[in-house]
């Protein structure tokens, strides 16, 4: 009996690009550019992969990762708010969640549940004398938090971790927008 390897990729060059544009992170180090029986790596196949921040490492080169000592939380210049995910269980930042020009007042406090309970994230947005919230379930921290916009207006990007009491390593990003004055969250990846 004959056997036929089959090589399946999950996205090529082009799509990858277009993903890590979306994605926008600081630094995006394309790898896995070509089948493992040929090896992963192909520099040329590596230039190809065009994204802001593009980084291109040989194979068994290294970098170090440090933090920026003006940015405590290690965030991009468009990030909103200079906190650390690490410290207190609330961090607060300033946004103009309706594009007037007006920034409000954004609170994000950590709500832990105790033992064997799923924590989440309480959001609050202080808008013309009221108080909108929503919760962000299942989340244990916030790793970045940036303002953007679309056709629908400002949002916020968030970042955090979740999982449940013994794992929550897990990262995951959702949009934070006010839409018909109420606070809405919905799946990042789903918008």
């Amino acid at each position: 009996m004959r056997s036929t390897a089959v090589t399946a990729f999950n996205m090529d060059v082009d799509e990858a690009s277009e993903c890590a544009s979306l994605v926008a992170a600081k630094h995006s180090i394309p790898y896995h550019v070509i089948p493992s029986d040929a090896g992963l790596f192909d520099r040329e196949r590596a230039e190809q992969f065009d994204a802001p921040g593009r980084m291109i490492l040989e194979p068994g080169e290294e970098i170090e990762l440090v933090r920026d000592g003006n940015n405590a939380a290690g965030f991009e210049e468009e990030s909103v708010g200079d906190f650390d995910v690490s410290g207190p269980k609330w961090n607060s930042i300033n946004w103009d969640a309706d594009g007037d020009g007006t920034e409000e007042e954004v609170l994000f406090e950590y709500q832990d549940l105790g033992d064997e309970a799923p924590s989440y994230i309480q959001v609050t947005l202080y808008f013309d004398d009221e108080q909108l919230e929503n919760m962000i379930d299942r989340a244990y921290g916030l790793t970045r938090i940036f303002a953007k916009e679309d056709e629908e207006g400002p949002f916020l990007l968030v970042g955090y971790t979740m999982g449940d009491y013994y794992s929550h390593d897990a990262e995951e990003q959702c949009i934070l927008r006010l839409r018909d004055g109420n606070l809405i969250l919905e799946d990042a990846d789903a918008a």
